[in-house]
């Protein structure tokens, strides 16, 4: 689901404070995500550069996770789109 679509659904219902709240959430998580590029833009240049390991589970982890992700984006089962229609049936958004 897209973030743009679940703005529009909160608008949409009425429901400011869920809007307020995701709107508040995703921007933190959004800076969170590009803390590194507004420190390399506007912070202090380090004078050392750390090594990055890398290592076979490490891998393994993103390799899995960014599959699962594209699973789901290009196929959600039944049961997970029936959790999410009940989640959302829940706190009272139309589906």
């Amino acid at each position: 689901m897209s973030e743009y679509q679940l703005l529009r659904a909160a608008a949409g219902a009425g429901k400011w404070l869920v809007l307020v709240l995701f709107l508040a959430a995703s921007s933190v998580v959004f800076v969170s995500a590009l803390r590194h590029l507004i420190d390399m833009a506007f912070g202090d240049p380090k004078s050392t550069v750390g090594v990055a390991r890398s290592s076979k589970a490490g891998f393994l982890i993103v390799v899995s996770a960014m599959g699962l992700l594209l699973l789901l984006g290009l196929w959600m089962p039944v049961w997970f789109s029936g959790a999410l229609g009940s989640a959302a049936a829940v706190l009272g958004a139309r589906v």
